[in-house]
């Protein structure tokens, strides 16, 4: 895949993860917006998966955080 592919799609999941993060501070986590920017992150890997682009998991910055 090509530079500017890659940098295109980083820069989406960025925005996104942005969007999703801002609603999260807001204290909303089972809000509606945050459920429909969770299935359009979804989306967006599905797709970009189907088209052969791989993700390194270290590169997204999703973290899970768990006292368990």
């Amino acid at each position: 895949m090509s530079n500017p592919v890659k940098q295109t799609i980083k820069k989406a999941i960025e925005k996104v993860a942005t969007l999703i993060m801002a609603v999260v501070n807001q204290g909303a986590k089972s809000s509606p917006q945050v459920k429909i920017n969770q299935r359009m992150l979804f989306n967006f890997y599905q797709y970009a998966i189907s088209q052969g682009h791989r993700f390194n998991l270290a590169d997204t910055g999703f973290r899970n955080y768990s006292q368990f």
